[in-house]
């Protein structure tokens, strides 16, 4: 069966290989940096590959290339079971693997690559081949990562672990409440464990997105009581404006602990200001989120760094600039202040990485180069570039990877 549906997406490669039409692949059409689009060639679409299978025995999930993780999560959920996936419910699990792939349950897990056992891979010539540690390792290296640069991944296979329920959501705080959260923040890091994270940033809040406010997204693989007592209970007693209960189960820049008040507050005014005054001239941005996702590194940075192609593995943050407006005439302008503004943050809050690049590609909104996605593993994903695309017909990827 699942050949079958691979060979929906087979003659459409080879098709637009034959004619040299450029083309790109769509999971889910979640890409920042407009890599699942074309303008002027064809888009391979996956959205009819949607197929699940849990095998429970040997706690394995497999499911078709254009899944979302709402599907999977729920799929998996069936069986008491869940894998590393995005936190976006409506996010196309191809695009989000392939680069990664963090999620809530990365401290536990690590990134949704370390959780990939095998993947079926449409390649440029047309062949339909499997990738897993003992079948074209060098291949699943590459997906592991650096995936949308070799073929169309038609299917995934990936470990699944014992799951309970979680407890989750948003809270609200006025900016008055900023060096509180800041110092909090920072105990927060020194003492969580692999089962909690969060995500703390810059928003808008009601009535009308009208007032700035500062978002708190806290998670714990746990009960509400353990996080309430525990390690949220600071975030709690600080009182947010909304009430926290029970819940089920892009581009950016990093940054190290512990976070500077002064930096954050000095960013803090900058993004409220750009957006105040876009907002004020008929281009809304207020729906716009500056965040850090915060969760436990070690299980991240406990895989060699050159065991994949992903090398986003430092002990360090993730930001991400989410950024929305209403006027396509100020396209080139946001982008422009929104690259800006991650430098910023770059430059200001990393104190000296350790192993990685510092570089999630998946918060990225323009197509980043191989050196800088990838440090040292540059070459060598070069030379795969030139075994199974030599003619860079994959092209459309979030990295610059061409044959020589």
């Amino acid at each position: 069966k699942w050949h079958r549906d691979s060979k929906i997406s087979q003659p459409s490669a080879q098709r637009s290989t034959a004619h040299d039409i450029p083309f790109t692949t769509c999971s889910g059409g979640h890409s920042t940096a407009g890599t699942s689009s074309s303008d002027g060639g064809t888009v391979i679409h996956l959205e009819l590959m949607r197929d699940m299978f849990v095998d429970v025995g040997k706690r394995l999930i497999t499911f078709g290339g254009s899944c979302t993780w709402k599907e999977v999560d729920a799929e998996a959920w069936r069986h008491g079971l869940a894998t590393v996936g995005g936190t976006v419910s409506h996010t196309g699990v191809g695009g989000l693997i392939l680069g990664g792939g963090q999620g809530m349950l990365s401290g536990q897990h690590g990134v949704a690559v370390d959780c990939l056992v095998e993947a079926e891979v449409v390649l440029a010539d047309g062949s339909i081949v499997t990738a897993s540690e003992t079948e074209n390792a060098d291949l699943f290296w590459g997906l592991r990562g650096a995936g949308a640069s070799f073929g169309v991944v038609t299917r995934f296979t990936s470990e699944v672990f014992p799951q309970g329920r979680i407890w989750s959501g948003p809270l609200m705080f006025p900016m008055a409440k900023l060096p509180e959260l800041v110092a909090w923040t920072n105990a927060f890091i020194e003492r969580m464990d692999e089962r909690q994270s969060m995500i703390i940033g810059f928003t808008y809040g009601p009535p009308s997105r009208s007032t700035p406010l500062i978002m708190v997204q806290p998670f714990h693989n746990g009960t509400g009581k353990e996080a309430v007592e525990g390690a949220f209970k600071g975030f709690i007693e600080l009182g947010s404006h909304n009430e926290h209960d029970e819940r089920d189960g892009l581009p950016g820049t990093t940054v190290t602990a512990p976070l500077e008040l002064s930096k954050w507050e000095e960013l803090s005014r900058a993004f409220y200001a750009y957006i105040d005054a876009e907002t004020e001239q008929g281009n809304d941005m207020r729906a716009s989120l500056l965040g850090v996702e915060i969760y436990k590194k070690d299980r991240v940075t406990s895989v060699r760094l050159g065991a994949t192609a992903y090398s986003n593995r430092g002990m360090y943050f993730d930001v991400l600039v989410l950024a929305s407006w209403t006027d396509p005439d100020k396209d080139g302008t946001i982008r422009r202040w929104h690259g800006e503004l991650a430098r910023r943050i770059k430059e200001g809050n990393q104190k000296g990485e350790d192993d990685g690049v510092g570089q999630y590609s998946n918060y990225s909104c323009v197509v980043v180069d191989v050196k800088l996605g990838f440090g040292d593993k540059a070459k060598r994903l070069v030379e795969l570039k030139s075994k199974f695309d030599p003619a860079n017909r994959f092209a459309k990827s979030p990295w610059k990877i061409a044959a020589p």
